[in-house]
């Protein structure tokens, strides 16, 4: 049975990139597609979801698009008025918390779940 990995790296030697389940084609340097290809495909799968997650919240309205303070990798910060704090976390976790099924015959899908903290500070707010 062919495995992901093998396809990637398969896809990467033959032309130089991999692409992702969005269409995204990201370029793969040539005496590194075993590991670079199967790397860059996960992480961009990371990456487009944030993008999505990030979309969401905006469709959700102006409050929220800017309540977006920063993104930390596959991390949200923002800002909410304390009065609807869980209002405001149910929002952004149903915007970001999906399931990612990659279609193919060697994988599954894979739920990304999404924790939280807050609090008056950086400190009192990690989870």
């Amino acid at each position: 049975m062919k495995h992901f990995k093998d396809s990637a790296v398969a896809e990467a030697e033959e032309f130089g990139y991999v692409t992702n389940p969005w269409g995204r084609r990201l370029a793969v340097d040539k005496g590194r597609e075993y590991t670079a290809a199967p790397a860059q495909y996960g992480q961009s799968v990371t990456r487009e979801m944030m993008g999505d997650a990030i979309l969401a919240l905006i469709r959700k309205g102006e409050y929220y698009a800017r309540a977006l303070r920063a993104i930390i990798h596959d991390e949200l910060l923002m800002e909410f008025d304390e009065a609807t704090i869980e209002r405001d976390i149910a929002v952004v976790k149903e915007c970001m918390e999906k399931v990612f099924d990659p279609k193919t015959t060697v994988g599954m899908p894979i739920l990304f779940p999404v924790s939280y903290g807050y609090g008056a500070d950086w400190e009192s707010a990690g989870h």
